[in-house]
């Protein structure tokens, strides 16, 4: 049994998917798995590699992003799993740097996210932090990729794939109130792509009901301040007068507080 599998769902991309396989197989760590999780049923991808560590699984229907992780963490071998968009690429270093910040009580551990969109390349977190189950109730402070043990992920039953969007955020609460904190760790290990102008996998024009699916799923959990704050950003998705009640948030200890935290990136 391999250490890590690293699951990659793909739709269509050969040349972005080649890009980050050949980042994963550059790692230090090397007791891993790379299992490639085709969400395309009408086209079988090219050869991508011939690692005998990299599969490739091929969903007999088109299941979406979060469909294809779940396909991938269901074969997966490994004890521990993480992720990967296939647009994207691993930092060197990666693995070993989230598998050393894992400790025990801890339900998931990610890093800091690098940009790059063609010009620049900048961090989106300002620091490194622990994560618990309240904090994510303000919203993703993890990020699209984490690293876990398969056992956890499979004891809260994976990605949801009824959500339209948010199954990652939605993924990292479940986890956070079964297992405890996460932690997010300061150095930006994810390479995150936007400058090529496509699609992004992790993504989706149904992104605003997601949302809303997962505010109601939340809600009864929320105190007065994170409802108020979540919200606020529901009518901004939304395209809804959202001044008014933005103008009552600034009044909230709890919702100034954690405006403040954003601007100083400590959030």
């Amino acid at each position: 049994m391999v250490q890590i599998s690293v699951i990659i769902p793909t739709y269509r991309r050969p040349v972005l998917l080649r890009r980050a396989i050949a980042s994963v197989l550059s790692q230090d760590f090397t007791d891993i798995e790379v299992i490639v999780v085709n969400d395309d049923p009408d086209l079988a991808p090219d050869v991508l590699s011939h690692d005998p560590r990299v599969r490739i699984l091929q969903n007999a229907r088109s299941k979406g992003a979060c469909g294809a992780r779940n396909t991938g963490i269901f074969a997966a071998s490994g004890r521990w799993v993480t992720g990967l968009d296939d647009d994207d690429q691993f930092q060197p270093g990666r693995l070993t740097s989230l598998l050393q910040a894992y400790g025990p009580g801890t339900s998931f551990v990610s890093s800091n996210i690098a940009i790059d969109d063609g010009r620049t390349v900048s961090t989106y977190f300002g620091c490194a932090r622990t994560i618990g189950f309240q904090d994510l109730l303000w919203g993703n402070c993890v990020g699209s990729q984490v690293l876990t043990e398969r056992s956890k992920l499979l004891d809260v039953g994976g990605f949801d794939e009824g959500l339209e969007s948010g199954q990652d955020w939605d993924l990292w609460l479940r986890l956070t109130k079964r297992w405890g904190v996460g932690r997010r760790i300061g150095e930006a290990l994810y390479l995150q792509h936007v400058e090529h102008g496509g699609v992004r996998i992790s993504t989706g024009p149904r992104r605003l009901q997601g949302l809303h699916d997962l505010y109601r799923k939340f809600e009864p959990e929320m105190n007065a301040s994170q409802r108020l704050w979540n919200r606020i950003q529901l009518r901004r998705f939304a395209g809804k007068a959202w001044i008014g009640l933005f103008l009552v948030s600034i009044a909230d200890m709890r919702c100034a507080n954690h405006y403040k935290n954003m601007l100083l990136k400590r959030w």
